[in-house]
């Protein structure tokens, strides 16, 4: 054992003091962290406690406010489904009286569809949204069976409370799009159901007409879902590729379906008419055109296929029929402003239009109708040209009916039989029924294949 000096000694017992100082002043800091540890997470707690309290209380509001525009809407259900007309108009406030004649109006709708349909009035609130003083409710109500909403818009009054007030459609939801490749369907949250439906729809249209249509060109449509009165599906003047399509919900919409079937074929319609003028290269035809007969046909019948419904576009159906979709590309990529029904002979492989295996029913019966307009707005030159002018005999018929005062008879061909005239000439026997209301009278009208067209003989 080593001998240590005195100055040994003195460090190693400052070392140790040292050390145990460090120790204390360690502990010291740790605790004084803890205290700060614990304080902030006291103040946190009592401003999440805080925060807490705010939220409960503001859903508890928002729930006493929601229930109470429930009874005010089972209130207003409850006098449409006992006929009490004053409490009715009760529940209905606004700054102008026209609200209130609207409403009345509205009353007595509710009466005859009670008498004249099995009306069940359930008054179950199928959506409800509340924005400070504003609400909107969507309330079911059945008709023979089939289930409907109905978008009421109401206003929290500090005096009377909820009250039944004219729509508001800017309060209809955030703003939400369907974006793909070849379209964007843009909308509001109140659409969700119609957006996704039309969205699916118009995909699986496209789909199929781009493969009989050029669409490599076609720029991407764009569908605008409107909450807007009086809108009808159509296209902007301003842009040929932006389709504008009523919300149904601004009135009495489907449950189950919102693009129920009026709705889905006049968009159907529109798309249809949007690709044919793309076809044309952007080009509208001429009115009163064959060439317009041409695409009104085809558009027609993409309709149909669209939709899976007869649109009597005869033509053109029992030639893809008997031809093939094959032919139909043939036919659409050949469409140009001059463009007639001669479009039809290359692709089906025959020299003229009496070989042709189709039904001529709606192209006699849009000529028959040309006919009467022609007559109408006293252009004997082209209604003249629908007749065989070969025939000084027939030119003269012509002339006759020309002269006669043209009837408001519709026009309707209901049958047509292919044959040959006596002199081996290739005809057409037209039922033509034209039309008066209930009434109608039927007649015999040929037409004969002259110089490669139709043209009526008697």
């Amino acid at each position: 054992m080593g001998i240590k000096l005195d100055w040994e000694v003195e460090r190693e017992e400052t070392i140790v003091q040292g050390a145990q100082e460090d120790r204390l002043a360690a502990r010291k800091r740790r605790l004084a962290a803890f205290r700060l540890f614990v304080g902030v997470i006291g103040v946190f707690g009592v401003f999440g406690a805080i925060v807490g309290f705010l939220w409960l209380r503001l859903e508890m509001v928002n729930g006493e406010l929601e229930r109470a525009l429930v009874d005010t809407v089972d209130a207003e259900v409850a006098t449409l489904r006992v006929a009490d007309r004053g409490a009715y108009l009760a529940v209905q406030r606004s700054a102008s009286d026209s609200w209130v004649t609207t409403q009345e109006t509205t009353f007595a709708d509710y009466q005859r569809l009670k008498s004249n349909y099995n009306l069940q009035l359930t008054g179950r609130v199928i959506d409800m949204e509340v924005d400070g003083p504003r609400g909107r409710v969507q309330v079911e109500e059945i008709i023979d069976g089939v289930p409907y909403v109905q978008t009421w818009f109401y206003w929290r009054f500090a005096d009377e409370g909820w009250r039944h007030v004219p729509p508001d459609y800017t309060f209809w939801g955030e703003s939400r799009t369907i974006e793909t490749e070849r379209f964007t369907v843009a909308y509001n949250a109140v659409d969700e159901t119609l957006a996704q439906n039309a969205s699916s729809s118009l995909a699986a249209w496209l789909d199929f007409a781009c493969g009989l249509v050029d669409c490599t060109t076609l720029p991407a449509i764009r569908v605008e879902i409107v909450p807007q009165t009086g809108l009808t599906v159509s296209w902007a003047p301003e842009d040929n590729n932006l389709l504008r399509v009523p919300s149904p919900y601004t009135g009495r919409a489907r449950l189950d379906d919102p693009f129920e079937d009026t709705l889905r074929v006049a968009f159907a319609d529109a798309i249809a008419q949007r690709l044919t003028t793309h076809a044309m290269g952007n080009v509208q035809p001429l009115p009163t055109s064959e060439n317009e007969f041409v695409n009104d046909a085809i558009s027609d019948w993409l309709v149909g296929q669209f939709v899976q419904i007869d649109t009597q576009s005869y033509l053109m159906s029992t030639y893809a029929t008997r031809y093939g979709n094959d032919a139909m590309r043939q036919v659409i990529a050949a469409l140009s402003p001059d463009a007639n029904v001669d479009v039809l002979l290359v692709p089906a492989g025959v020299a003229n239009l009496s070989q042709l295996e189709v039904d001529w029913r709606d192209y006699l019966t849009w000529r028959l109708n040309m006919e009467r307009r022609f007559q109408t707005e006293g252009d004997q030159v082209s209604f003249t040209n629908q007749y065989d002018t070969n025939d000084p005999a027939i030119v003269d018929l012509a002339a006759q009916r020309f002269a006669l005062a043209p009837t408001d008879e519709r026009r309707l061909v209901a049958g047509v039989q292919a044959n040959v005239d006596a002199n081996g000439a290739p005809i057409l026997q037209a039922t033509v029924r034209y039309i008066n209301g209930d009434q109608f009278r039927e007649e015999a009208v040929i037409y004969r294949l002259v110089n490669g067209q139709w043209k009526r003989i008697n």
